[in-house]
């Protein structure tokens, strides 16, 4: 996937998945890949179509200002896990 559409427009570079479908990609410009500062992206399952991914979902949001954020967020929920057994959603 290269480019996400509908509650947001922008140029992706997909980086993670939680293995249930839904997958984090960070703003990119074109082949140069991630683009410092900007936004991480939660992209729940969707339609995929020639490398868009399309959706209103409500869920398809921004988790993160940039990936240092969604980085410092992953840390913090792993350390919730550690420490009390609840996993925090990403």
């Amino acid at each position: 996937m290269t480019a996400v559409r509908g509650r947001f427009t922008a140029d992706v570079v997909v980086f993670v998945s939680d293995g249930g479908g839904t997958l984090g990609a960070v703003g990119a410009v074109g082949a140069v890949g991630a683009v410092a500062g900007a936004p991480v992206y939660r992209l729940p399952a969707g339609e995929i179509v020639a490398g868009v991914y399309r959706s209103d979902d409500p869920r398809f949001d921004v988790v993160a200002g940039n990936l240092t954020g969604f980085l410092n967020r992953l840390r913090d929920a792993i350390e919730g896990f550690a420490t009390m057994g609840v996993a925090a959603d990403l």
